[in-house]
């Protein structure tokens, strides 16, 4: 069973990426800024890590062991979101 890191995995296309993969029959594991983001993901994803992009420390060594690493980070689209592009990360 290969396992899956996904990063963006409470997106609307992180969740449907998601999905795919354990229907693939994969592991998946998703990285989310908290356990409340997590929750959003029940029935999804069976491992989770807490980590936040805009700090590269927290990433360190965060992909080592997986097979596959998906990237599904954005800058949401919503009308309702008010928050600035992030700026200056390092993955």
């Amino acid at each position: 069973m290969k396992k899956v890191l996904l990063f963006g995995a409470t997106g609307n296309l992180g969740k449907e990426i998601g999905k795919e993969v354990v229907k693939q029959g994969c592991e998946l594991t998703a990285v989310v800024r908290n356990k409340a983001k997590a929750e959003e993901l029940t029935g999804i994803a069976t491992r989770f890590v807490i980590a936040d992009i805009a700090n590269p420390s927290s990433l360190a060594n965060i992909c080592t062991g997986f097979d596959v690493v998906i990237s599904a980070l954005g800058k949401s689209v919503s009308l309702n979101d008010k928050t600035n592009l992030l700026s200056g990360i390092l993955i």
